[in-house]
This record gives C-alpha cells, sequence and structure tokens, in this order.
C-alpha cells in the first residue's frame, strides 16, 4: 500500500494491492484532496485485510497445479507444450513446497528448490520450470487465490549441473557396478553403451537401425545426427552439434548386440522410442537415466554417484587414458575438434597418481 502525490491534478492518490480482497483486480487506486483521508482510506483498506477470512484460500500448490493444467487443455494448448509442463510439475513433487499452501509459499522457499536442482540439471532446464511454476502462480492471483506471485522474481542459481567445473567422471569401482548390474536394471544397457562408446546423450537418442554397419566384420555406427527439438513441442532428428561429430565409431560385439536387441525390438527401428513417437524425448530419456542409478545403488554394495549423462562421455575418454590408447585416437572417437579439447575429458584417479609418486621412492 502506498500514497503519494499526483502533482498534474493536486491530488493524493492512495494504492491498495487487493488480489483476494477486491475480486480479480490486482490492486485499487482512489484519489484524495487531503493527505489525510488518503492515508485514512488505506488504514482501513489495510485493516479489512486483516479481517478477511482466507481458510477459503487455503489450496495446496499441488491442487493449484493440478486446476492450472485443467485450464491450459482446456483452452487448447499444445499437447507438447502440457507435456512439458506436466514434467516441469513432476520434479516439483519431489519437494515439501508442493504441498504447501500455495498463499504460504516464500521466495526463499522457491530459491532453495532452485538450488538444490541446480545440483541436477543445467540453468536452461531450470529457467523452464521457473517458467511452469511462475505461471501458475500468476493463475492462482488472477484466481483470487493468492495476493502474489513470489516465483517472478526467484534467482536462479549461479552454476548449476551438468557444468564444466562439476562435470566429472565414474570412478574404476563405480564403472565396475554399473557393468556388473546394468543386464539387471531397466535402461541400463544405455547406460553401458554410453561409456563403451563416448556419445553424447542426445546422439545416443537419434540411433536407428541407419545408424549400423559392418566393416570387415567389425560393427560401426554411424554418428551423423542427434535429438533436436522440432519447433512444435516434440522430438526429432537433426544435424550434430557440430561438422567434427560427424563420425564413424567401430564398437564391441556386446555393444553391437545391445543395440540389435533393443532396435528388433520395437516397430520403429530406434534404440530409444517414445510411447507414440519414433524418438524419445530428453526428459523421458533422463528420468530412466536417474531411474537407473536409483534402482543400481539398491543392489550394488559400491555406491554409485548419480552423475548426468554427459560424464559417461568423460568416462570414456578417461577409459580411453587408463588403457593408454593415443589422444589423437580418443578425439577422433568422440568427435572432438582438437586434442586440447579431449584433454579436459580425461581424469585421472587418485590411484593413478598414487601409482606415479610411488614410481620416485
Amino acid at each position: 500500500m502506498s500514497v503519494r502525490k499526483d502533482e498534474s491534478r493536486n491530488r493524493w492518490i492512495a494504492t491498495v494491492e487487493c488480489g483476494e480482497i477486491r475480486g480479480k483486480r490486482k490492486r485499487i487506486q482512489k484519489s484524495f484532496e487531503k493527505k489525510k483521508d488518503a492515508q485514512r482510506w488505506e488504514r482501513e483498506m489495510e485493516q479489512a485485510s486483516k479481517d478477511l477470512d482466507i481458510s477459503e484460500y487455503d489450496m495446496p500448490f499441488s491442487a493449484l497445479a493440478k486446476e492450472w493444467i485443467g485450464y491450459k487443455v482446456q483452452k487448447g494448448l499444445e499437447k507438447g507444450t502440457i507435456k512439458k509442463n506436466q514434467h516441469a510439475i513432476a520434479i516439483m513433487e519431489n519437494y515439501a513446497l508442493f504441498s504447501e499452501k500455495a498463499r504460504d509459499i516464500r521466495m526463499s522457499d522457491i530459491e532453495d528448490m532452485f538450488n538444490d536442482l541446480g545440483k541436477r540439471y543445467s540453468k536452461t532446464y531450470i529457467r523452464d520450470i521457473k517458467s511452469t511454476m511462475s505461471s501458475i502462480f500468476s493463475y492462482g492471483v488472477d484466481q483470487c487465490y493468492i495476493m502474489r506471485n513470489p516465483c517472478q522474481r526467484a534467482s536462479l542459481p549461479r552454476e548449476t549441473q551438468p557444468g564444466r567445473k562439476n562435470i566429472d567422471s565414474f570412478t574404476k569401482e563405480e564403472l565396475k557396478a554399473i557393468e556388473d548390474h546394468f543386464s539387471e536394471i531397466p535402461f541400463g544397457d544405455i547406460v553401458y553403451i554410453m561409456v563403451n562408446t563416448g556419445l553424447r546423450a542426445q546422439e545416443i537418442c537419434a540411433i536407428d537401425k541407419d545408424s549400423l554397419s559392418m566393416k570387415d566384420k567389425t560393427p560401426y555406427i554411424t554418428v551423423n545426427k542427434a535429438l533436436k527439438r522440432d519447433g512444435k513441442g516434440g522430438w526429432d532428428v537433426g544435424a550434430t552439434k557440430t561438422e567434427s561429430s560427424v563420425r564413424e565409431i567401430p564398437v564391441s560385439q556386446k555393444v553391437y548386440d545391445l543395440i540389435i536387441h533393443r532396435i528388433i525390438g520395437n516397430k520403429y527401428q530406434t534404440l530409444i522410442h517414445g510411447r507414440k513417437t519414433k524418438y524419445t524425448s530428453y526428459a523421458s530419456f533422463y528420468r530412466n537415466y536417474e531411474k537407473f542409478f536409483e534402482e543400481l545403488n539398491r543392489v550394488s554394495d559400491i555406491k554409485v554417484r548419480n552423475l548426468p549423462p554427459h560424464c559417461c562421455r568423460h568416462t570414456f575418454s578417461s577409459r580411453c587414458e587408463w588403457s593408454e590408447v593415443p589422444m589423437t585416437v580418443t578425439k577422433e572417437l568422440l568427435g572432438h575438434t582438437s586434442v586440447s579439447m579431449t584433454n579436459k575429458y580425461t581424469h585421472i584417479m587418485n590411484d593413478e597418481k598414487e601409482a606415479a609418486i610411488s614410481k620416485f621412492s
């Protein structure tokens, strides 16, 4: 609430934030000749807001989100956008604020959630979640369920995962746990393929029957496309990240058999397909990827970190280093433009550092 003087009319203007108090309008303004009259009206409105029975506005954020989705569906929003928003809401469900009353949620609570999400998701991904959350709150304001939108000015985390500082490689022990249990857990074959080929997540999602070939009885994967948004809320394939990313890489017979088994098992003849689409969405890929590590840590004696998918690519680069594969060869397998870039992907483990120091004693 505020009182200001309108010099052009020589009158005092009182402004009151309303929302639940005065229907759907967000604020009311009233002019007075005298400042004390404007201040008295302001106090009366403030008292009215305190005396208001707000029990009917005790809607949990979860119910508000459900009503908002229903409203968007009724308005004919594109199915792809609806699914994107539903996925954002599914991520919010993992946090306590999702069950709290919408009017009790503060900006600090939202920023705490964003900071926690930053450990696993990129800033772009969190920005999409914020957009969905902010739209839900705005709908609540329009419907007079809440007074304000606490998400509107919430800050995103400065550093997120995956980020250059947070990218890591699985250790040899973690890699052994993955290879020992991948066949027991859904999506384990995809993770196994990733750590054994160095393919990007978008590249592995684009693999189909045309990507496979044989040369001198050695199976190869042709990498010449990657998963992309189709501009209509869905997913399709397009060009690779860079020109150097187009490459042919040999794979082991075990990796080839895993790919073939998946491709011949579906009508789309793709490695990973959606429920009714030839190619999966990245959100679906990521959900299955995370579920694999949740299940892995239930059955494995070794605790395996739930690193982002790109860390599988870093792990492959490190494996090449452990096996003394020349850096120039690793560069070609990963599709890098320079050896210096490949060098950034190679992570030296502590036991290797200790072995190096022991040679001096």
